[in-house]
């Protein structure tokens, strides 16, 4: 667009213009070279005509392009699905088109170069191209793909490799030094990320809060481990649930077997390292709102008690956990369980003796570890063995009223408190 100077109110003059591309003067590779596995063919391979600026120029006439490659065991073809026999060693550009694509594939490792040139010749710079024939281990995480090379010998990745998926919810970690096998002994070439609806049903202590997705091939395993990671919206959490106690399981084909997790509750995702494939999911617990949490650093166990009503509350990983319903327990002797869980929330046996020492601050409270015993102390000591998974006691107030009951628990030259609140109403 043209305009006057100085603006003198002058209407402008505006003219559309066409720029053609100039003769052809090169033949190029058009889009990203991707390694392909040995006798597997490549992704479409596609040459360009261009002119000496790299715009694209049309063909007058019917061209041939001739095909060569630097390998004895490469061959040409034109659909993926071909035979490779060496049949095909040129392509036919048509009238007024600028590029056309070809398969190549390959029974050797190694990098081998191919070139396509017209015939006959027209003065035209020849493309080149180097390949490379490698071993690959491919993650397709729901659409989205990422892959590795593997060395040739001991098929250990070369690479660290993270797939994530496109909307973000689920990423596998593939660690360099990685050997995935299939469940015959052969190499995983390709992992599959897949979601699952429905999602296998949690008992009803549980629900899951995250995408289910099953990791295929079915019986592949993984040494080191991969790592999975989930992510989880906070919204979908059930009332009385802290973020930290989420876990990721993976389904058996009859129950959740829940694994060691880490929540990162900024990223809102849960991370577990996985040796093989199956159906995984975020498992979290549910409630009742009459549940209350006291939480206190404990290393290496975890301390839950459980009223005879059944099962209140299980406590986060690396954590001492006491919880009771507020309900009323006066005027019996109420049998308390205390059991050693594992962050899974199973029963774990101990690696060596722990002490428990109960108190309460209600007057006339009084502890026993026998049902119908005399119920004299105030303060009791429960000795918990080595190998045991926990035991139960009792507990007895004569009046109505609040209160708590203390728990010390001595785990070498520490001592960790936690109390359980009760209402005698």
């Amino acid at each position: 667009m043209g305009a006057e100077s100085p603006d003198v109110g002058w209407t402008n003059a505006s003219q559309q213009e066409k720029v053609l591309p100039g003769p052809i003067a090169q033949l190029a590779f058009v889009g990203e070279v991707i390694a392909n596995e040995p006798d597997v063919a490549s992704d479409m391979i596609v040459v360009e005509t261009q002119d000496r600026y790299g715009n694209p120029s049309p063909v007058g006439d019917i061209t041939r392009l001739d095909l060569t490659t630097t390998s004895l065991t490469g061959h040409f073809d034109l659909s993926r699905g071909g035979l490779f026999d060496g049949s095909i060693n040129s392509v036919g550009l048509p009238l007024g088109e600028s590029f056309i694509g070809f398969f190549y594939e390959d029974s050797t490792l190694g990098s081998p170069q191919i070139t396509v040139r017209e015939n006959p010749s027209r003065g035209w710079k020849a493309a080149t191209q180097t390949r490379t024939i490698t071993l690959t281990l491919t993650v397709n995480n729901m659409g989205s793909l990422a892959m590795t090379t593997v060395a040739e010998e001991g098929w250990t990745a070369e690479e660290r490799m993270k797939a994530v998926s496109a909307n973000g919810s689920v990423g596998l970690i593939v660690l360099q030094t990685t050997k995935a096998l299939k469940r015959d002994g052969s190499r995983v070439e390709l992992i599959t990320v897949e979601p699952i609806l429905p999602s296998p049903p949690t008992p009803k202590e549980s629900k899951t809060v995250a995408t289910t997705v099953e990791l295929q091939p079915a019986g592949a395993t993984f040494n080191p481990p991969l790592e999975l990671v989930i992510s989880y919206a906070g919204q979908d959490l059930p009332p009385n649930v802290n973020e930290k106690e989420l876990y990721i399981s993976y389904w058996n084909g009859t129950d959740w077997i829940s694994l060691p997790s880490t929540v990162d509750p900024n990223t809102k995702t849960v991370s577990a390292n996985i040796s093989h494939f199956s159906i995984y999911s975020v498992i979290s617990p549910v409630r009742s709102g009459n549940d209350f949490l006291w939480q206190f650093i404990l290393a290496g166990t975890t301390l839950l008690l459980l009223s005879s009503t059944g099962f209140l509350m299980f406590a986060p990983k690396r954590a001492l956990a006491l919880a009771a319903y507020s309900e009323a327990i006066s005027g019996s002797n109420k049998a308390i369980d205390v059991q050693v869980l594992n962050s899974a929330r199973q029963p774990m046996r101990l690696k060596k003796d722990m002490t428990v020492i109960l108190s309460t601050d209600v007057p006339g409270g009084t502890f026993d570890i026998d049902k119908n015993g005399s119920f004299s102390q105030s303060k009791l000591e429960l000795k918990l063995s080595k190998g045991t998974i926990g035991t139960t006691f009792f507990y007895q107030t004569p009046s109505p009223g609040n209160g708590s009951i203390s728990v010390r628990v001595k785990r070498g030259f520490r001592w960790k408190v936690a109390k359980m609140p009760l209402s005698n109403q």
